[in-house]
């Protein structure tokens, strides 16, 4: 009997277990599930904040910008003339004028380059040798040197990306009265803001402002911003970085690209600044790369921790159910059969506890009632037994 009360105890004990395990992974695969659910939304609704605030940055950007750009236009509108000035000074036909003959020139009047253009749109003399050559007609300024050259007047564009080298460059033009060439100027961007600002502003403005989206969301690992068209894809964050043109065309088209490669996700997406002074650089595609290897790694957290936190729960559940099981089945129910083995060899006055309301006692209850019924019996039979031994024998009194 105590071997069967082990098997017993062993087989609910099992069933128990499984129940508690069963109970336990299944919340622990909602938890899992919920969580990582709730990370891909988190995921979702950064890229969509992150995308916005990096349009808004850029609108920011190019409006801080303008106001800063006065001050360069200021010194290439002072400079212009003077070395207008420079170049009568050479004593030289301007068609000889050298690219040797223009450095010296534009460091003195704090030029990066200067481009000699003549009246039919060509740059037929620079210190920037790609240009050499380079006909303006072919992008579209015809009318616009036709209206510099010969005016006395001089005209400053807006800062804007090189296609040649993507150096973020402004350019200004000058015609003295009487002449037969334009004279173009650039300065890059970058030391222009240093010299007429300061080294701090440009470091804001260049290196921290649109970069900082980066540092402010962890999910970020990349952004940048390229001014965009069909002849050039150049970054205005990171200077010569170049936008892959096959992207290009397909962002130009579809508004927004995603490529996911691994854990990253790069988006591009391409849009026009809605301000006014920001609109001069046409069409913008900016760049963001995510992280989103993070709802991975969080499930697998969560089922780690789950599974620790499964086991001990187990152990736990399983070593209470144990003792519990041990004090009210087992003890029970060896008290009842220990009771009905003594019934089983003769011994009727046996008192089973029945105490309790539970399914044992009534059990208990029973067996002690059936036993008092058996041993009152008995009682009944002892005292026939001893009434028929007083009776004389009636046959053998008779025979007397």
């Amino acid at each position: 009997m105590n071997q069967s009360n082990i098997t017993l105890k062993r087989r609910l004990s099992l069933l128990l277990f499984v129940i508690i395990l069963i109970s336990t992974a299944s919340t622990g695969i909602g938890v899992g599930l919920y969580s990582y659910k709730q990370n891909l939304d988190l995921i979702d609704s950064t890229i969509s904040s992150v995308q916005q605030e990096t349009q808004d940055r850029s609108e920011a950007f190019f409006l801080i910008l303008a106001g800063a750009e006065p001050s360069i236009d200021s010194e290439m509108g002072r400079g212009l003339p003077a070395i207008s000035k420079d170049i009568g000074a050479l004593n030289k036909s301007v068609s000889f004028v050298t690219a040797r003959d223009l450095k010296p020139i534009a460091e003195r009047n704090n030029v990066d380059d200067i481009y000699l253009i003549n009246g039919s749109g060509v740059i037929f003399s620079t210190t920037y040798p790609e240009d050499q050559g380079f006909d303006l007609k072919t992008v579209g300024l015809e009318s616009f040197l036709k209206n510099i050259l010969n005016s006395g007047n001089s005209s400053m564009d807006r800062a804007a990306v090189n296609a040649l080298n993507g150096e973020v460059t402004k350019y200004a033009y000058y015609s003295e009265p009487g002449s037969d060439y334009i004279i173009e100027t650039s300065v890059q961007l970058r030391k222009a803001l240093v010299r007429t600002l300061s080294q701090d502003f440009t470091s804001f403005l260049m290196d921290d402002f649109l970069p900082r989206i980066q540092e402010e969301n962890p999910f970020v690992l990349d952004v940048d911003l390229f001014s965009s068209n069909t002849l050039s894809q150049y970054s205005l964050i990171h200077e010569g970085r170049k936008m892959d043109p096959e992207i290009y065309m397909q962002v130009y088209d579809k508004g927004e690209v995603r490529i996911l490669s691994g854990n990253n996700l790069t988006v591009y997406t391409h849009f026009r600044p809605k301000e006014k002074e920001a609109d001069y650089t046409g069409n913008l595609t900016s760049m963001i790369v995510y992280d989103i290897s993070m709802p991975g790694r969080v499930l697998f957290e969560t089922a780690w921790h789950t599974l620790v936190i499964l086991i001990l729960i187990t152990l736990i559940a399983f070593l209470v159910s144990g003792r519990l099981f041990d004090r009210l089945v087992v003890y029970r129910l060896h008290t009842i059969l220990n009771g009905l083995h003594r019934i089983g060899e003769g011994d009727y006055s046996v008192k089973i506890d029945d105490s309790g309301t539970d399914e044992f006692s009534r059990i208990a209850n029973e067996i002690n009632r059936m036993s008092g019924l058996i041993l009152a019996r008995e009682e009944e039979l002892k005292n026939l037994s001893r009434d028929q031994e007083g009776v004389p024998d009636l046959s053998c009194a008779s025979q007397k």
